[in-house]
């Protein structure tokens, strides 16, 4: 820890100091092919200062009865076309129970261990994403066609 603190060097200065902060824009589609079975298309746009990155993913989507949800996606990002996500979520009730994770490598490898026995790596991983969460859920119920009434009818 003193050797952290000894490497920062803070110095007063009566120059004016300022930072701008980065912005993006997200657009997106999503096409149901059936009632349980979706693609998706989103594109975001990130500006920072006078350059921008832009990042589009593609995405099948699964979602069955509101209880049970998963997605596939793919990412072409920061001049890389290897990002594969995947999620997964269970909505027992009021709340649901999610895991997801991207970054997942394309290309693997294989090591030898002291038992000879192949062990698959990643060929090329530098970072990995993986999230684990729950969310309490309220409002979202299936309204029957009995109860649905337009709010424009047309004559």
């Amino acid at each position: 820890m003193d050797s952290l603190i000894n490497s920062v060097t803070f110095t007063e200065t009566s120059q004016p100091f300022s930072t701008k902060l980065s912005y993006g824009i997200s657009a997106g589609v999503n096409y149901s092919l059936a009632k349980s079975f979706s693609l998706g298309l989103l594109s975001y746009t990130r500006f920072i200062d006078s350059r921008y990155q832009e990042a589009l993913t593609l995405s099948a989507n699964l979602n069955i009865r509101n209880l049970f949800s998963t997605s596939l996606a793919y990412t072409a990002t920061n001049y890389r076309r290897d990002n594969i996500g995947f999620g997964i979520a269970f909505r027992p009730g009021w709340f649901q129970i999610y895991a997801m994770a991207d970054r997942i490598p394309l290309t693997w490898g294989k090591v030898l261990n002291n038992e000879s026995k192949k062990i698959p790596i990643p060929e090329i991983w530098s970072t990995a994403h993986i999230r684990l969460g729950m969310n309490m859920c309220f409002g979202n119920r299936a309204i029957s066609r009995k109860l649905d009434k337009p709010m424009i009818e047309i004559q």
